[in-house]
């Protein structure tokens, strides 16, 4: 009876190590697939940055490549896995039987498993996209998969206008002529994806968001304030007036109100909070790093400017900041929004920091007990 039941465990092991050694075969077919579909689409890449392709091109090659990727991936762990098991028993067979054979198995097995381990740390882990500039210095972001919908490339006004201001810096700081071109660029690119509707301008971005179901397109607080500092940028570059229309446009948004198709949560009169990520139906999350980042680029705006509106905006966002504040603290730690999320280390980081700012601007004890707070909590957790 004992043989009977050996016998059945060798053969067990048989048909486990023919499967492992099929799904290594299979390992290599989709993972040589998953490298051909990459090398198709870094030349894609290189069309999107020549303007050759669409995105609607490019992201439907991505998802499938995508798809492709996270096949690899789960390929790589059931061989990585399953190569730890089958050497462990392998090598308790070969002792056991005193067999060269289930010692040869062993190492075969665990050769191959680790090499799935190396190739996955050494080589797959390393092939993902990034974000491209186009020939005009203009960024296509990657998203890739956001949770489980497929994004892709895509263009994001607050990014292009973050590009502008280092653009410009660049410019500033070293005069380098290329940086000016592609300052010029994303400039012409900010002024020609505008929507306009009467006295307001708004930026939207043309994808789906999914944290806060964001139907595209969507419209975004803290891109309108990034591109106003852009603009301003320009105007300061070359004198021209209709870029300061153009940030006014964009900063007149702010006095509209979320349900109306703007950027602002009117708390009360002299109360008004500014939104990120709007909503019509008055659910807009109250997105700390987005407030404070759009009170700076307020008050920056108007040190140059000396634009009335923009002062106004200032002192009404001040007040709905200090009516709110407390809210966002969690025990030391802060919340990224009202819903209650809890900020990453990066987003605490991120609110001392534009904290500390807004005291420089304005130097009320709140924002400098709040910041004080949150830095001893990020020493405290190291980070």
């Amino acid at each position: 009876m004992e043989s009977t039941s050996t016998d059945k465990f060798y053969k067990i092991n048989r048909i486990l190590s023919w499967a492992f050694f099929l799904g290594a075969i299979a390992l290599l077919i989709i993972a040589g697939t998953f490298h051909y579909m990459s090398s198709v689409m870094a030349e894609k890449v290189e069309q999107l940055k020549q303007l050759k392709l669409s995105l609607e091109e490019i992201n439907m090659y991505d998802q499938k490549m995508l798809d492709m990727r996270a096949m690899t991936y789960l390929m790589i762990k059931i061989i990585a896995y399953a190569a730890g098991g089958l050497f462990l028993i392998n090598i308790a067979m070969a002792a056991m039987k005193r067999s060269k054979k289930y010692a040869l198995n062993a190492l075969l097995i665990i050769a191959i498993g680790g090499t799935a381990f190396v190739y996955n740390k050494k080589v797959f882990f390393h092939m993902k996209l990034k974000p491209i500039e186009d020939v005009n210095g203009v960024q296509f972001f990657y998203y890739g998969y956001q949770y489980d919908t497929h994004i892709g490339y895509q263009r994001n006004p607050l990014f292009i206008a973050t590009q502008s201001i280092d653009y410009y810096e660049a410019y500033k700081e070293n005069g380098d002529g290329e940086s000016l071109t592609y300052f010029n660029n994303t400039i012409d690119w900010l002024m020609d994806h505008r929507t306009i509707e009467g006295d307001a301008t708004y930026y939207t971005c043309d994808f789906y968001l999914l944290a806060y179901d964001e139907q595209a397109p969507w419209r975004c607080g803290l891109a309108n304030s990034r591109v106003i500092l852009a603009l301003k940028l320009a105007h300061e570059h070359t004198q021209d007036q209709k870029y300061l229309d153009a940030a006014q446009s964009s900063l007149y948004s702010f006095t509209i109100p979320v349900t109306e198709g703007g950027l602002t949560k009117k708390l009360s009169d002299d109360s008004w909070w500014y939104c990120e990520y709007p909503k019509r139906n008055n659910e807009s999350p109250m997105v700390l790093n987005g407030m404070l980042s759009i009170l700076i680029a307020m008050h920056k705006y108007h040190v140059y400017s000396e634009d009335p509106l923009a002062k106004e905006l200032f002192d009404k966002g001040i007040v709905a900041l200090k009516s709110k504040l407390p809210e966002f603290d969690n025990n030391g730690n802060s919340y990224y929004d009202l819903r209650k999320k809890p900020a990453s280390k990066d987003y605490h980081k991120i609110h001392i920091s534009l904290l500390n700012q807004l005291y420089e601007i304005l130097p009320d004890e709140m924002f400098k007990s709040y910041s004080d707070k949150w830095q001893a909590y990020a020493n405290e957790n190291g980070f």
